[in-house]
């Protein structure tokens, strides 16, 4: 274990052990549902370095997100 990660507090820790969880997941532009809201429909209109342009279906309502909360939180729409 290199230095840098003996100093991480166990809340930085748990969230790289996430972040890597998630890293593979491709976010792209097109429909996607929230897992956790299953209701919750977003359409992902550009992806950036490390965020992401989402708009909500229904409301219309645009906003930015992490690409991490995009990998963690959305399921892409099969069609």
């Amino acid at each position: 274990m290199g230095r840098r990660e003996e100093m991480l507090t166990k809340g930085q820790k748990r969230y790289m052990e996430e972040y890597e969880k998630y890293m593979d997941v491709v976010v792209e532009p097109g429909f996607y549902f929230n897992k956790n809201r299953p209701v919750v429909e977003y359409e992902v209109l550009s992806i950036g370095l490390d965020e992401a342009t989402i708009k909500t279906v229904k409301s219309g309502h645009v906003t930015t997100k992490t690409l991490h909360w995009c990998r963690k939180n959305l399921a892409r729409i099969s069609q």
